[in-house]
């Protein structure tokens, strides 16, 4: 009997992570767009962080174009620091684009 609770258990609570995941991921895609914020003159263009999202693929999929060691430098000054959170806000440089 004991057992049996404890598979049930564990059942919903991988079910409630996934759900949860899921949850996480089609919100962060709704507001994933191309959001952004003016700074002055110059514009910079927001990507909002989702699951599994590293630094390296964000500069690859905005900046294919410059050397992804320099871009990543850009993406850490402009943002105060390398760790992302599912949500996070990264600003991206104007000069990206």
């Amino acid at each position: 009997m004991l057992v049996r609770r404890a598979v049930v258990v564990v059942c919903c609570l991988l079910a409630l992570v996934v759900g949860l995941r899921g949850a996480a991921v089609g919100i962060s895609t709704l507001v994933a767009g191309s959001a952004t914020a003016t700074d002055g003159a110059a514009a910079e263009t927001v990507h909002v962080a989702r699951p599994g999202d590293t630094l390296w693929e964000v500069a690859g999929r905005y900046a294919p174009q410059v050397d992804p060691r320099v871009a990543i430098d850009d993406l850490i000054a402009l943002n105060g620091g390398a760790a992302l959170q599912v949500g996070q806000r990264v600003l991206l440089p104007a000069d990206w684009f």
